[in-house]
């Protein structure tokens, strides 16, 4: 969910699989169109609340570890895990361009 945007290079417009611009419709193989089928699952449903469980501690809001179930604490370790790895990745990415000028 943290790269969503990377997913697709643009929609139907862009996208060089994607079936005719008239129709609307994601390409067969859209990673946009999977991850939302993926969200809309129980896994994904359960991912989902985590997000918003995180963005709740984020936000300042206390929970105990008793309040936490091991598979949302699990989701919240990856999903700190993920958000430091984009973080590290876009800092290499602004760094790489700044020393090609």
């Amino acid at each position: 969910m943290l790269r969503r945007d990377k997913l697709c290079p643009g929609g139907p417009a862009e996208c060089a699989e994607a079936q005719e611009e008239q129709s609307g419709l994601p390409c067969d193989n859209c990673r946009i169109a999977a991850l939302d089928v993926y969200l809309a699952s129980p896994m994904g449903k359960r991912f989902t609340s985590v997000i918003e469980l995180d963005f709740a501690l984020r936000a300042g809001f206390t929970i105990s570890m008793a309040e936490v179930s091991c598979v949302e604490f699990g989701l919240l370790r990856l999903l700190d895990e993920e958000r430091h790895r984009l973080e590290k990745e876009e800092l290499d990415n602004i760094r790489s361009k700044g020393h090609g000028r």
